[in-house]
């Protein structure tokens, strides 16, 4: 959204349907804050993970983050406010007649992992696993 890549927020969504040959996404956890994940985790015992990727160093996407969540300890609620305008506008069509990112592209299972890709052979997340 910073950005306005709105070929990628169209297909931002709760619920992400399936390509063929795969499952469904759904985003069960996607009203609740990153806290608010983590402490569920912890009274349910679930293990996850604290620390940041080592390869996003550097990232927009982190300073980003860190702004939006100053403008939360600010005011809070904003967060939430903003997703949910978000959604209720993709629902009245703000962004129908977009271009969709990546429509069209046949998606393969990874050979490794079984997650949708693009590539002929290993996914990016198995790529740099591998690597």
């Amino acid at each position: 959204v910073m950005m306005w890549q709105t070929e990628l927020m169209v297909r931002q969504s709760p619920v992400l349907d399936a390509a063929e040959g795969f499952v469904r996404k759904v985003k069960p956890f996607v009203r609740f804050y990153e806290r608010e994940t983590a402490a569920y985790t912890l009274l349910r015992g679930i293990p996850y993970i604290e620390e940041e990727c080592p390869h996003a160093d550097g990232s927009k996407q982190l300073y980003y983050k860190d702004l939006v969540n100053k403008m939360e300890e600010e005011h809070p609620g904003i967060k939430l406010a903003f997703y949910v305008g978000f959604l209720n506008a993709k629902e009245k069509g703000a962004f129908s007649g977009l271009p969709e990112a990546g429509k069209g592209l046949e998606l393969k299972p990874c050979p490794n992992c079984g997650q949708p890709t693009t590539n002929d052979g290993l996914c990016a997340f198995c790529r740099t696993v591998t690597a």
